[in-house]
């Protein structure tokens, strides 16, 4: 069925966040007297095993979440490209990020905000993914059905699970050996894309 809405996870989706969680890494692991090689070899042994190495080595060492640093964030080289085609395609395009209100200045400063048309956070209506709240809230807003949306995110147990459950379609955005291994447990994405421009092939 041809989707007439397209919703983006921002976070590792839209947004390369590499640098900042570098940074906001280095900042906890500094605070907790943990090496980096230390953490890096727990990480390893995570690969393959688990959809997010990074984040098991993260809950192994019991880390606190990692800090934002916004100012290390940039778009990914294809983001501006792709929301532009796929707007000129005729989709209405939005964003649900699990994050606070204020993305729309950053989205502006990008020159990205104008390509959205709804952009809904978890600090605005008080409800984070997985929560199916959010996306039935995003969903409403748009006045679309589930099965006339898609889903694109990067994360399996954020994005693409709960929509999934919800009859919306999916497309996994599997950027780095973060996401590891496909294990669905039954939850299959429509679709496996290696960036954004993977979206242009489909839509």
């Amino acid at each position: 069925m041809k989707p007439r809405w397209l919703f983006f996870d921002y976070d590792s989706t839209l947004i390369d966040e590499t640098a900042s969680r570098q940074h906001g890494l280095a900042d906890v692991l500094a605070e907790a007297n943990i090496t980096p090689e230390q953490f890096q070899e727990k990480r390893i042994e995570f690969l393959g095993k688990t959809h997010d190495a990074e984040a098991e080595a993260i809950r192994f060492f019991g880390l606190p979440p990692l800090p934002l640093h916004p100012e290390d964030e940039k778009p990914y080289p294809e983001t501006q490209a792709v929301l532009y085609t796929l707007r000129e395609k005729g989709y209405d395009l939005g964003v649900i990020a699990n994050r606070e209100t204020g993305i729309e200045a950053r989205l502006a400063e990008w020159g990205l905000l104008d390509y959205f048309r709804i952009i809904t956070t978890s600090g605005e209506i008080g409800k984070a993914k997985p929560d199916p709240a959010i996306f039935l809230y995003s969903l409403q807003t748009a006045g679309v059905s589930p099965a006339h949306a898609v889903m694109i995110g990067d994360s399996l147990e954020l994005d693409i699970f709960p929509a999934v459950a919800m009859g919306v379609q999916t497309v996994w955005v599997r950027r780095t050996d973060r996401s590891g291994q496909l294990r669905t447990n039954g939850k299959q994405p429509d679709h496996v894309i290696p960036d954004l421009t993977g979206l242009l092939m489909l839509y």
